[in-house]
């Protein structure tokens, strides 16, 4: 006919090439063909090239085996034919415009472990309303390779995104989890953080496999479930101040002799600097006497204070710099005593000193915070050791103002 287009066979057009991703310069497959309908299409295969330059800036075959992620020249000439055949299905059912049409490109794409990941967190903090610093953790853990956070400007490795991000979440398997965790292994790093990768890809996929989500996401099972898991050793035993350290370092910092330098300021400045010092040796004291999280510590405001009573009631928390409950979502009650009891001798695991009397009445998880008490003259030791036994039978009542 004339004036026809002749039908376009895209396999017959298609050439691969390289190029380098802005964010690492890293090299990656691309592969570019003429549609079916005459259109250009250039796709990424989702794979970094083994290769690199030579001095005369060619590209040339890398030796060895290629790493995680990573395919040679062959490997992605292999993969051309079926990639270009599935877009080119997909491009033909979205241009039908059909409602069966769009049924079925929408059953054609499956859901990658990328947007699984981004449900995942979507749902515990939407839902689940887990505590911002924890969020934190667990975006930090799932980002994506060479993206800076905003704290420090250390480049994020995104190891998980980068081994799996791109890999249909039902195609993931329990050999990719292995090389996830035997690569962050093989960093220096210790066991707790192996498993914390292997814990938060099983999070993930326990998320999914929910009655109500396992056709949504296509999965089967758990690749995270077989994983090995990193034997921990115990915590070590723990050394705490005694209550005259304590009280040293709470001297050192209402003196302001903890500060290492100082900046030249008016009067008014140097009596808000020595209101500072001597609210800090006070928050030193209620640290130490009452075992409080550092979030519930700067949370505190004179309206916890029940003077009457010698009670601090403790219901808020700053969590990544968001105010919000406790971790364990109920108040925290810190009664001081009025009267002097009999001295005790207490285990440093007890988090107890031999000079004071403060009861908490929660349940927390057990965890340590360290301090800098050079300018007391101590030595640096962790001063809560057993956040969750946070009362000390004692033998000297706290200060009034306390």
């Amino acid at each position: 006919m004339c004036g026809a287009m002749a039908r376009v066979d895209p396999i017959t057009t298609a050439f691969l090439l390289i190029e380098t991703r802005r964010k690492d310069q890293e090299p990656v497959w691309v592969v570019k063909w003429r549609s079916a309908d005459g259109t250009r299409i250039r796709r990424r295969l989702g794979a970094t090239a083994w290769m690199t330059r030579d001095d005369a800036g060619q590209w040339q075959p890398r030796t060895g085996r290629p790493t995680d992620g990573a395919i040679t020249e062959f490997q992605a000439r292999r993969r051309i034919t079926p990639f270009i055949t599935d877009i080119e299905e997909e491009r033909a059912l979205a241009r039908d415009g059909s409602a069966a049409a769009k049924a079925a490109l929408a059953a054609r794409r499956a859901p990658m472990f990328r947007e699984l990941a981004h449900a995942w967190l979507d749902h515990l903090e939407l839902v689940e309303g887990v505590k911002p610093a924890t969020m934190r953790d667990y975006r930090s853990a799932l980002a994506e390779p060479g993206t800076t956070p905003t704290c420090n400007g250390r480049i994020r490795k995104g190891r998980i995104m980068k081994a799996i991000g791109d890999k249909a979440a039902g195609e993931v398997t329990t050999p990719d989890v292995e090389r996830i965790l035997a690569g962050h292994a093989r960093e220096g790093v210790g066991a707790r953080s192996v498993n914390k990768h292997r814990q938060i890809i099983g999070a993930i996929y326990n998320y999914a496999l929910r009655p109500d989500r396992a056709e949504q996401w296509r999965v089967t099972q758990n690749p995270a479930r077989f994983a090995a898991r990193r034997r921990e050793d115990g915590p070590a035993r723990l050394e705490v101040f005694t209550v005259e350290q304590v009280e040293a370092i709470a001297r050192a910092a209402a003196a302001g002799t903890w500060r290492t330098w100082t900046r030249g300021t008016t009067e008014a400045g140097e009596l808000q600097r020595a209101e500072e010092d001597a609210q800090l040796g006070e928050l030193v004291r209620v640290a130490a006497y009452t075992g409080l999280r550092r979030g519930e510590l700067v949370a505190l405001r004179w309206r916890d204070v029940k003077w009457e009573e010698r009670v601090l009631v403790v219901e808020r928390a700053i969590s990544a710099g968001i105010e919000s409950s406790t971790k364990a979502g109920a108040s925290v009650t810190c009664r001081s005593p009025t009267r002097r009891s009999p001295r005790s001798t207490v285990s440093p695991g007890d988090r107890t000193s031999p000079a004071r009397t403060t009861t908490c009445s929660r349940t927390s998880s057990a965890s340590a915070s360290t301090t800098r008490p050079c300018a007391a003259g101590t030595s640096p030791l962790a001063t809560l050791p057993a956040r969750h036994r946070c009362a000390s039978t004692t033998s000297v009542t706290p200060p009034a103002r306390f």
